[in-house]
This record gives structure tokens, C-alpha cells and sequence, in this order.
């Protein structure tokens, strides 16, 4: 299905003067709305049927200036990146001044429709319930630095993380379901499972970073009972790409406030033509929105892409995971929250995961209507997670050597921090295996293909 965000209206005033008769002259002012903003850097061209070409980039003013163009019929094409393309047909005549004024805005975000987890195409109109995908041209439009920017484009969709930026621990509900550590959706990552234990442990605690992903794809309603278990609220399959064709890389620096920093970097394509590797590395850090909230990441993920003939690939990819933050549920009382917002005491809580996975991948097209496909995936998690514990105190007494407890419901000014004595631990191991074999048969058995 394809969701319009945003309304688009493009309009072009066409009007032309008796100028001198050896010259002819095409200017204009390109606007980024209704309003008059003048759209600096916007490209304008001019192409005649006979392939000549000719064009501007507009100023400060959003004004551009084409002369000595020659006569003929031209198609004018304004675009600007996140702006709706124009496309025009007029007729340039020798010795007339023209002058085209463009109003632009901003381009519809479109959800197009769903490409489902499999190798074998799919009546998607006749699946049951919702899908949406954000395809790889809408994630560079949005340009995230977690995965809980991407989401929020997606309807229905609820999601907040406890780092302020969506990059791990993020929590997901669809369709009003409670979002806590997305425990009611299913998760995956090239149609395998990523949460640490399905059955008996679904708390998300880990999303691939947004700097690998290609394509998000969510799938909500009774259609999401395929896939496996925890899908009362739907499905979230992240796509990364493939290894490329050829040898090549890139190199990915941003910078934010709050001591942001990410650096990406991948290169693949050294193989042979069957033969396709690739890697890809990526460390991130910040300060964190709060006192004592900073943050380490280091995700490495190598890709093999094998194709021993044309209806058969194998694809093997390995992903090690590692994070340190010091993530506290220390909440702010209404006199710390009015006093200092960033408030944080708790400079000795602390979360670590590290995560190890290795995920293969066949399908063959065993014949026209038959393909097999096979997954095989292992994962390790383990968290440690330590925290001290709080008590509440005046706010006349804190920074002071021994401070009293105080009960919540007190009626003083009360601040919340450790208790300077004890703390606790919440520790998770898990190991996981999983095997899946599927069949996918064309037919048109009871006139249903």
C-alpha cells in the first residue's frame, strides 16, 4: 500500500517581455513554499529535443539566469533533494526575455508496498492485515542515527528508547500494545530472529545500528503469524544489503551534541564473481542527555555472498556486538526536575552487552514453481546489568557526608540517589540455535495463485 505524509503542490508562472532581438534570456526565482522563501542551490536545467542542453544553480535569492540559449522546445526540470521534482515542455523564441517562477514543496514520503521475508514473490493485496516498508531512497531522506527515527514514520507504530537517540535499547508497540522492551513484536534481521530468547526471554535489549540498514519492513495483523512467536503486535524485519559487485567502500563520520560521534566504514567486492565478501565496522559514542549517561558501541559484521549457479545462493553473515553505557532507572524528583533537568547521581550504574551471532542463509529454485529456502542461525547474549540502590533525601542535605533517608511521599524537597552502600545485578546469558526449512509452491489450486 503507499501512505502520502505530506500534500505537494508545484506550480510554475510562465511570462515573457519583448527583449533585445539577438539575445534571448531565460531567468527566474525558485520559492521552497507558499510562502516566498527564496530555495537556494536548486538545480535548473533545460534540455531541447535535439539533446542541447543548458543550466543554473540558483543564488541566495533563489534566482537563476540562462542567456544565448537558442530557440527550440525545451523540457524544463527544477529539482532540489527533499523537494518534488518539476517537469515542464515550453517553446524558447529568438529575442524574447522569459521568466519562470517555481514554487516547490517538500517531497511526499512513500510508504510503497511490502516486499515480503522470502525469495518467492507474493500476492501482497491478499495477505491478511497491514505492511509497510521504508525502502533504502526514504531512509537516506530521513538520515537517522537510531533505529527509532526510522520507525516513527511508520503508522501505527509507538517507540522511545532509554538513550534519548533510539539507538539500542528501544522500545516498540504497535497498534497501542505496551511498548515495554518490545516483548510484543517480533524482531528480525534478514527474516532471523535478534531478540535474545524468543520463547521465554523476547525483551529487546539489542537493535541492529541504523547505519547498516537498508530497508525496514513491518508487517501487522494475522498475516504476522507466519514468521514465529511474539507476534501479537506485528512483525519488524530490518534488511541490510547485500555485499556489492564490485571492489569499492565507504566512509561515514557524524557528529552531534551531548559529545555524539559515529564512525562507519565498510569494504567489500574483493572477491570473485560467484565469491562476495564484505565487511563493515562501526563505532559510536556520546555523552548522553543526562549527567553520568554516556555510551560505547563497537559493531563489526562480516558478509560472504556465494552463488554457485543461477538458481542457487548461499549467504553467510557474522556480527559481533558490543556496548557499555552507564544506564541508570534513577528517575528525577519534581524539585530535581525544576532545579537541573540533566540531574543524574547514580555515576556507578552500568550496562554492558556483548552479543555474538552467525546467520546462514540458502535458497535454491529447484524448479519453475518450486524454491527451497533454509536458515540456519546461533546467537550469544549476555548482559550485565548493575545499579545502585536509591533512597530519597532533603534537598538541603544533598552533597552532605551522611544524609537521611526520607519516605517518597515526604513533604520536604526530596532528591533521589544511591544509597552509597549496596548495589544489585541484573545478569542474562543466553545461547541460541535455530533451523528452518520452507517450501515455497506456485499454483493456482481453487483459482488462487
Amino acid at each position: 500500500m503507499k501512505i502520502k505524509l505530506l500534500k505537494y503542490s508545484i506550480v510554475l508562472f510562465f511570462t515573457f517581455l519583448n527583449g533585445d532581438d539577438h539575445e534571448t534570456v531565460v531567468s527566474g526565482t525558485v520559492y521552497r513554499n507558499e510562502k516566498n522563501i527564496p530555495l537556494q542551490g536548486a538545480n535548473v536545467v533545460f534540455r531541447s529535443e535535439s539533446g542541447q542542453q543548458y543550466g543554473a544553480s540558483t543564488d541566495i535569492n533563489g534566482m537563476f539566469n540562462i542567456s544565448e540559449i537558442s530557440p527550440g522546445n525545451y523540457d524544463i526540470k527544477i529539482s532540489f533533494i527533499g523537494f518534488e521534482d518539476y517537469s515542464k515542455n515550453i517553446i524558447i523564441e529568438t529575442g524574447k526575455v522569459y521568466k519562470v517562477d517555481a514554487i516547490l514543496s517538500i517531497e511526499p514520503i512513500l510508504m510503497a508496498k511490502l516486499e515480503i521475508i522470502s525469495e518467492v514473490e507474493t500476492p501482497y493485496d491478499k495477505m491478511p492485515g497491514a505492511a509497510t516498508v521504508m525502502d533504502m531512497q526514504t531512509l537516506k531522506l530521513v538520515n537517522p542515527i537510531g533505529t527509532q527515527e526510522m520507525l516513527e514514520y511508520v503508522p501505527g507504530i509507538n517507540a522511545f528508547a532509554d538513550d534519548g537517540i533510539g539507538n539500542s535499547r528501544i522500545s516498540i508497540g504497535v497498534r497501542g500494545l505496551n511498548p515495554r522492551r518490545s516483548s510484543r513484536v517480533l524482531i528480525l534481521e534478514d527474516g532471523v530472529p535478534i531478540q535474545p530468547a524468543l520463547y521465554v526471554y523476547p525483551n529487546m535489549y539489542y537493535n541492529p545500528p541504523s547505519d547498516r540498514i537498508d530497508q525496514i519492513e513491518v508487517i501487522k495483523g494475522s498475516g504476522t503469524i507466519l514468521y514465529g512467536p511474539q507476534t501479537m503486535g506485528g512483525v519488524i524485519n530490518y534488511f541490510t544489503k547485500r555485499p556489492r559487485n564490485e571492489f569499492g567502500g565507504a566512509l561515514k563520520l557524524t557528529g552531534g551534541e551531548n559529545g555524539y560521534g559515529s564512525l562507519f566504514a565498510e569494504v567489500g567486492g574483493w572477491g570473485s564473481d560467484k565469491l562476495k565478501p564484505e565487511l563493515q565496522l562501526l563505532f559510536k559514542r556520546g555523552d548522553g542527555f543526562r549527567q553520568n549517561n554516556s555510551f560505547q558501541q563497537i559493531n563489526s559484521t562480516f558478509k560472504l555472498n556465494y552463488t554457485p549457479s543461477s538458481s542457487k545462493n548461499m549467504y553467510l553473515k557474522g556480527n559481533l556486538n558490543y556496548e557499555n553505557s552507564n544506564a541508570t532507572y534513577t528517575g528525577l524528583t519534581e524539585w530535581s526536575f525544576e532545579n537541573d533537568p540533566t540531574f543524574n547521581p547514580k555515576e556507578h550504574d552500568n550496562f554492558k552487552v556483548f552479543r555474538a551471532a552467525i546467520d546462514f542463509i540458502q535458497s535454491e529454485k529447484l524448479s519453475s514453481t518450486l524454491t527451497k529456502s533454509t536458515t540456519a542461525f546461533a546467537s550469544f547474549f549476555d548482559r550485565r546489568w548493575w545499579r545502585e540502590n536509591d533512597i530519597f533525601i532533603k534537598a538541603s542535605d544533598f552533597g552532605e557526608d551522611s544524609p537521611s533517608a526520607q519516605p517518597y511521599y515526604s513533604t520536604f524537597d526530596l532528591v533521589r540517589v544511591g544509597n552509597g552502600k549496596n548495589n544489585f545485578g541484573i545478569l542474562r546469558t543466553f545461547y541460541v540455535l535455530g533451523l528452518e526449512r520452507s517450501y515455497k509452491i506456485k499454483h493456482d489450486l481453487f483459482n488462487r495463485p
